[in-house]
């Protein structure tokens, strides 16, 4: 990540400075923002790198468990320095699943449903769907 010191600059949806276009760092300093107003503990801060329009890096800290997931193409995934890998589940059915609701005014709920219509009409049934709330970065990325 060091190559991207002085580019572009992205804090959640607006654009903060621009002097490379090709690279880009995408910021949301409270990922989880309904969860942090309302002071649950459960969200994060969560920091991408792009180049070229492929994300490279990616940084997602929880400061309240001092958790910090780093991922980086071609190096993989860590959890606080500790290697950290995907499950090796070939079948849908003996997965579990990770999903968000869309915040109520924001998202198409009807698309949501029918998403999830569509998954347990395809995968048969899983071992469980979890609704993990507004911070979907720290629920795909943690322990389940």
């Amino acid at each position: 990540m060091q190559n991207l010191i002085g580019h572009s600059l992205w804090k959640s949806q607006s654009q903060l400075t621009a002097r490379n276009p090709n690279s880009k760092f995408i910021i949301d300093p409270i990922d989880g923002t309904t969860n942090f107003m309302h002071g649950n503990p459960n969200f994060a801060i969560s920091i991408a790198a792009e180049i070229d329009n492929k994300l490279e890096a990616a940084l997602i800290y929880s400061p309240i468990t001092d958790e910090m997931f780093l991922a980086e193409r071609g190096k993989g995934a860590f959890l606080n320095d500790k290697r950290i890998r995907v499950a090796s589940r070939k079948k849908l059915s003996e997965s579990i699943l990770i999903t968000g609701i869309p915040h109520l005014g924001r998202g198409d709920i009807d698309l949501f449903y029918k998403r999830n219509e569509n998954l347990n009409s395809r995968g048969g049934r899983n071992k469980t769907i979890r609704l993990c709330g507004p911070r979907p970065s720290l629920d795909s990325c943690g322990p389940v």
